[in-house]
């Protein structure tokens, strides 16, 4: 079988930094013989992220989609894959302003083809971009749990991660999507709570793989109380399944 990863971006004014990003993606394709698809949802940027986008049209495939949401973008962005990309064996995601390492794929898919079929996905860590530090603290903890996510918070990187097309499949038969909708700033989180909650398994690789970028236009910052409310109800459904006592940092907005 002929290894084949669709890898998802969505963009909104991200010009400064997504070109790093699809250079990161290309140079994945020189893993042997493995086909890559990058998939590029844009919101409607006004900078100069189109112009980028049109210069390296023959390597992406981009669509412009306004009013959506990164969560309505996400979900819009795997029915394209299943429409045009039906051979998709796994799924890779990268926000527009992170970037792979070139090893990325190589590492990656290389665990997961060792691991078992319950194990939905494989996250590695990642280097903070712009400051002389790497998120490595989860040291050599092989599967992360729920009480694991309850009690450390998301602790998957989404540009480290590769996941099984199969195992995201049945996830959107059982619950009807892919990206839950009442999600827009920590469905990632709520993504892997899923995996956890339908009899799945997810694999940490403590190798550094994947480059975070910190900046002030990002999510994170421009919408920190949002998404910190998003994150404390998956930390909060982590607790309960775990039976155990809420984080000290739980409410902390």
């Amino acid at each position: 079988m002929v290894l084949e990863v669709s890898i998802i971006t969505t963009s909104m004014n991200y010009g400064a930094y997504i070109e790093a990003c699809i250079r990161s993606v290309k140079a994945q394709r020189q893993w042997h013989d493995a086909k890559i698809n990058h998939i590029i949802m844009d919101g409607g940027s006004t900078d100069n992220t189109l112009a980028i986008l049109f210069k390296h049209k023959d390597d992406i495939n981009y669509f412009i989609i306004e009013g959506e949401g990164q969560t309505g973008a996400l979900n819009h962005a795997m029915e394209i894959i299943e429409e045009q990309f039906p051979n998709t064996t796994h799924i890779g995601w990268i926000n527009a302003d992170d970037f792979y390492q070139d090893f990325w794929l190589d590492e990656v898919y290389g665990q997961l083809r060792k691991e078992p079929a319950d194990v939905a996905l494989i996250c590695s860590d990642i280097i903070i971009h712009g400051k002389l530090m790497s998120r490595t603290k989860w040291g050599t903890r092989r599967y992360f749990d729920k009480g694991f996510f309850g009690v450390a918070g998301n602790a998957v990187s989404v540009p480290s991660v590769l996941i099984r097309l199969s195992a995201f499949k049945a996830l959107k038969e059982k619950y009807g999507f892919y990206f839950n909708p009442s999600f827009d700033l920590c469905q990632d989180f709520e993504l892997w709570y899923r995996f956890l909650d339908s009899g799945y398994r997810i694999r940490h690789m403590p190798k550094l793989t994947s480059y975070l970028r910190l900046h002030a236009q990002q999510l994170s910052q421009t919408k920190y109380i949002e998404q910190c409310a998003e994150r404390d109800i998956v930390a909060e459904w982590c607790c309960r399944d775990a039976e155990i006592p809420l984080p000290p940092w739980w409410g902390e907005h």
